[in-house]
């Protein structure tokens, strides 16, 4: 849990193109085998009213394994990451 927390609060900086569609990649790796359970947004909403009425459309929550030889990736496009 605490390298889920980890990975959650963890900030991007971007100096791209801000007009540019920017692809997101969401990377989990660890020293050893474990269970995690990520929430992570898999599309953009089109503004915050929509993400706040039902964040779960632009979201997923699963629990995964990851081991250091298999970790985790999730990539996804963003107008606005």
């Amino acid at each position: 849990m605490l390298a889920a927390a980890g990975v959650a609060a963890t900030h991007a900086v971007s100096s791209a193109d801000p007009a540019a569609p920017h692809q997101v990649t969401y990377t989990l790796s660890t020293g050893g085998p474990a269970d995690f359970t990520v929430t992570y947004l898999t599309g953009q909403p089109p503004s915050k009213a929509a993400y706040n009425a039902d964040s779960y459309t632009y979201m997923k929550r699963e629990t995964i394994n990851v081991s250091p030889d298999a970790p985790w990736t999730f990539t996804t496009t963003f107008a606005d990451p």
